[in-house]
């Protein structure tokens, strides 16, 4: 017995010392500052609940969240210093990363690396039963809200969709870009638009439930799935969405939504210990946050097609066994991806 256990003693001993070394020689901030898109939205209440058990449980004073806008503005910030975490969209991140799409002008953004990942979101064609659009092939000549201003994700997805339909944006009435989801719910409950496309969030189907009968939801069908798929941008995916859910308060199942994930990013630059931290400290305290909004409920899970994950949240997935060879052929391509770009 005591042969096994004396080796194992002068190994404890050995890492010790080298472990304690490591987060002595960690510089810690003692303010870091979050990028959220805008106030008063269910994201920014989870943001706000992460950035306090960050504090809690971190070296790190104080944590800022900030409504600074899209990536058009955050990522040149965090480029230069002037904030250190930013919550965006999963696909299209990774435009930004590559400066493609509407980020060429941009340029690329190659440092951005996947602290955790967050909200599952949908992207859906909203209607109500007055319109009678049943089907997304019935969208042929109807009002359709079907951008909103400084969000380039819904046109790939509306094209997506359309496209599986057998349609295109041409075929609509009249194709519109809504100034705030709150005027695009009013206008479809009183019928100045047959639909709008928009992230599946419970206030807006709620008020459409009680003031229309029930809000409905244009999908791709069953024999379209495959063809959506192909079409949506890199990092989407499908998901069936239960009836009475309390992510959405959707009163029928909801199948095929094309749906995407928004991810806490922090600058590929910041110290590992430093992001082994703040990822440690929103996973292992879920209690302090996730009952703040029933979209916090995915947030800390792990996924393959992320934007590339940051050394310090592979370490603490990689400990916790949750680190898979799907994640990290991903992972290997999205860095891939970028490792050239400036």
């Amino acid at each position: 017995m005591r042969k096994v256990m004396i080796p194992l003693l002068i190994s404890l001993l050995c890492l010790a010392p080298a472990a304690s070394a490591r987060a002595a020689e960690t510089v810690w901030p003692q303010k870091l500052v979050l990028s959220v898109a805008t106030s008063g939205t269910a994201l920014h209440s989870i943001a706000t609940a992460l950035a306090k058990t960050i504090e809690r449980h971190t070296p790190v004073s104080r944590v800022i969240v900030q409504p600074v806008g899209g990536p058009l503005v955050w990522a040149p910030m965090m480029k230069k210093g002037e904030l250190d975490m930013a919550v965006h969209s999963g696909p299209d991140t990774l435009e930004v990363m590559r400066g493609t799409g509407a980020y060429q002008e941009q340029g690329p953004m190659p440092f951005i690396r996947t602290l955790v990942p967050g909200t599952e979101y949908s992207l859906l064609f909203y209607t109500v039963p007055n319109a009678k659009v049943a089907r997304l092939e019935d969208l042929k000549g109807k009002r359709v809200y079907t951008a909103l201003p400084g969000n380039p994700m819904f046109k790939p997805v509306m094209e997506a969709m359309l496209g599986a339909a057998g349609l295109s944006e041409a075929d609509l009435k009249a194709s519109m870009t809504m100034t705030s989801q709150r005027e695009a719910t009013t206008d479809l409950i009183e019928g100045r638009v047959d639909a709008a496309l928009f992230p599946a969030v419970p206030a807006s189907v709620m008020e459409v439930n009680q003031a229309a009968g029930e809000c409905l939801f244009l999908t791709p069908s069953d024999s379209q799935r495959e063809d959506s798929l192909k079409r949506l941008p890199y990092g989407f995916f499908m998901r069936t969405i239960p009836a009475d859910s309390a992510e959405l308060r959707n009163k029928s199942e909801i199948r095929n939504a094309p749906s995407f994930r928004n991810v806490l990013y922090a600058r590929a630059d910041m110290d590992p210990e430093v992001a082994y931290a703040i990822v440690k400290a929103i996973n292992d305290n879920r209690s302090e946050w996730e009952n703040v909004s029933p979209l916090a409920k995915a947030w800390g899970s792990i996924y393959d097609a992320a934007p590339p994950y940051h050394e310090g949240s592979m370490r603490y997935y990689k400990e916790k066994g949750q680190w898979n060879d799907k994640v990290e052929a991903s992972h290997k391509a999205n860095i891939e991806a970028v490792k050239d770009l400036r």
